[in-house]
């Protein structure tokens, strides 16, 4: 998508303005004004009332007001000041990051919210705390240092937020044409690069808290439990009959937790049970994005939502509301994720009607539910059927329009001639494009006046959206829904998928294709940086995630390499290979029981797995369990012989020694 006409966010302008006016005094401001074209002018003037305006425009009284005015430290320091408006916009000003590397992360992110003429990449260096920060301009953008020191700026912003006591910015090349001094970077820059790209390194320590905060709190928190206290006295004087009376209590209170506890460990048996068949989360496919959103009102949902694959070539996703709450609802929804199961058809109109037919057949008019199911191609191509669930809400990104889908559907398991209300639709999405699809646990859910959220409130929080990727957009409008309902309690499960077609399929494809090659030429280092950087466009895509922790495996980085193959095997848990690799590294990190386990793993997916068998009768020997080993190797030998690694280990387990070892066992 090319933003044509607002691309960069009014506060830049503001707080640029803002420190002129606190540093030149407004006198010098008018002054300069009133030489600015009538158009910027106007401009300067609205920049409160608009939230976005045009770079073109806003770099023109940008660069005039810094040159006169020698204010070009003034523009950095409108970045670094600009992340707090970032933070509020996330949460709060209490915000805190779970981790340094986590905020840091933040960046593409922080800078996509402030400029849209350009994107954003960070990859990881190879030591902790390096990174690289890639700046490249979309089609009919030009570099210009404006952007770079604001950015700049907003990396100090994020730095002084995190607390870092070391960091360092320096510039390694540019998109600028020719060397510009009011940048960060030293004599070897490379200029008039198609892309510009930062060295940040930062350290693992923090600035403590100020004193002066902390001992605040102390002091108040000293106070409350003295009163607390005080007050517990006075009760406890005034009232000691009350301390026999809970004695009583007491007695009748313990056989009722008692039963209390014996449902719990039921409804924790079914909750675990639910959360074997719906998926913690959903994988990047072909370019596309997914972000989930999952609460159940009690231990067990009658809300779930699965993913799978239709016809090897196209994606399904499914998303389903049974009638009721609790262990009924639960039950039901898995009658539900069977019957989906065995009728994946390319029509989800046709899905339907089957489902219908099987939830009609076993749950015999005692519940029904409600669906939305999509069968999405290569060529984002969405085909989809509704059953009675809220209509999702697609966003045009190069429309900036919010529509919601055609179709309605009936309920599933309730009338035996639903199938002629089933039909099926077809969109084509586009980069940028994001669908909303919610249970009417969001819609119908109601603040302390009683006021519902409704469609037109998701609609509204929706085009509000415009800059944000698919994660920031699914937390932006669950705030808008928790901000609503403060003070009331939930009164339905409630599920919200968010997906998202990304604009940088392209660079992804070229970051996996150069990464493969590199892998297999034996070029590690450029193999497992291409990969990253793919990875930071598409976190959760499983190919990519496999690739990192095969090459990362390989170049020795096994820690590394076990964090992308965890993330791989919740995403897809039934790859022999990938728990080879898994335990491969956790053999190599000397954590043999988990070497063994994962190899273990390998073979209940794939029985006849001599690698995984090979593999583990090293370890017995490395303990000194040979007859373990000796056990192993014989069904190794039958499985494969006159493999080299057989003749290998035959040295080990001659014929005279395998019989001494049989006799003694």
């Amino acid at each position: 998508m090319q933003i044509q006409e607002e691309d960069v966010r009014s506060a830049r302008l503001i707080l640029f303005v803002d420190r002129i006016l606190e540093s030149r005094g407004s006198a010098t401001m008018e002054r300069q004004v009133a030489t600015l074209a009538p158009e910027l002018k106007e401009v300067l003037e609205s920049r409160h009332d608009r939230l976005w305006v045009r770079s073109d425009e806003e770099r023109a009284i940008l660069v005039q007001l810094a040159d006169s005015l020698d204010a070009w430290d003034l523009l950095w320091e409108a970045g670094r000041d600009c992340v707090s408006i970032y933070l509020y916009s996330l949460s709060s000003s209490r915000l805190r990051f779970a981790s340094i590397e986590d905020g840091i992360y933040q960046l593409p992110s922080l800078i996509a919210h402030f400029i849209t003429s350009l994107s954003s990449f960070l990859g990881r260096g190879n030591a902790a705390g390096d990174f690289q920060l890639c700046l490249e301009y979309r089609s009919g953008h030009s570099p210009h240092a404006v952007d770079n020191l604001f950015i700049e700026g907003l990396v100090e912003g994020m730095v002084r937020f995190l607390r870092l006591r070391d960091f360092s910015i320096n510039l390694l090349q540019s998109s600028i044409k020719e060397p510009d001094a009011r940048l960060n970077g030293g004599s070897d820059v490379q200029w008039n690069q198609p892309v510009t790209i930062y060295d940040l390194r930062v350290g693992n320590t923090q600035h403590p808290f100020p004193d002066e905060e902390e001992s605040q709190i102390e002091e108040n928190t000293e106070k409350f439990v003295s009163r607390v206290l005080k007050r517990s006295q006075d009760i406890l004087q005034e009232s000691r009959e009350l301390m026999t009376a809970i004695e009583y209590l007491n007695i009748a209170n313990d056989e009722l937790e008692k039963k209390i506890e014996s449902n719990h460990r039921q409804l924790e048996m079914a909750r675990n049970i639910q959360k074997g068949f719906v998926p913690s989360r959903i994988p990047d496919w072909k370019g596309v994005r997914f972000w989930v959103k999952f609460f159940p009102l009690q231990e067990v949902s009658g809300d779930f939502y699965d993913y799978f694959s239709v016809g090897g070539s196209k994606f399904g996703l499914l998303m389903c509301d049974v009638s009721g709450h609790g262990v009924p609802a639960a039950l039901m929804s898995a009658i539900a994720k069977i019957s989906f199961a065995n009728h994946r058809y390319e029509s989800p109109a046709d899905t339907f009607r089957q489902v219908n037919l099987d939830v009609m057949d076993l749950v015999k008019g005692e519940g029904y539910l409600t669906a939305f199911l999509m069968v999405l191609d290569e060529n984002n191509k969405l085909t989809y059927s509704t059953a009675a669930v809220p209509p999702p809400m697609l966003y045009r990104a190069r429309t900036n329009t919010v529509e919601q889908l055609e179709g309605h559907g009936t309920l599933l398991g309730m009338f035996s001639d639903a199938g002629k209300h089933f039909k099926d639709y077809t969109i084509t999405l586009e980069p940028g494009d994001k669908l909303f699809i919610y249970s009417d646990g969001l819609t119908e859910a109601v603040n302390p006046q009683d006021e519902m959220f409704g469609e037109e409130r998701l609609i509204r929080a929706i085009r509000e959206t415009r800059n944000r990727n698919v994660q920031q957009s699914s937390e932006y409008l669950m705030e808008a829904y928790r901000q609503f309902t403060l003070g009331t309690e939930p009164n339905d499960d409630l599920t919200f998928i968010t997906l998202m077609v990304s604009e940088y399929q392209d660079q992804f494809d070229r970051y996996v294709r150069d990464g493969h090659k590199a892998f297999h030429e034996g070029n590690l280092e450029k193999a497992t940086s291409l990969l990253k950087q793919a990875n930071a466009i598409f976190p959760r895509h499983t190919h990519t995630l496999f690739l990192l922790g095969r090459a990362l495996g390989k170049k020795g980085a096994y820690g590394e390499a076990l964090e992308y193959l965890d993330e791989y095997i919740q995403l897809k848990p039934y790859n022999a290979d990938a728990y080879i690799i898994a335990g491969y590294c956790y053999y190599a990190l000397d954590n043999f029981p988990l070497a063994i386990e994962y190899f273990n793993r390998s073979l209940n997916i794939r029985k006849d797995n001599p690698q995984a068998l090979y593999n583990i009768i090293r370890i017995y020997l490395k303990q000194d369990k040979k007859k373990e080993a000796q056990q192993l190797f014989q069904e190794l030998d039958m499985l494969r012989p006159g493999h080299p690694r057989i003749e290998e280990l035959r040295k080990v387990f001659p014929p005279d020694k395998v019989q001494v070892i049989q006799q003694q066992s």
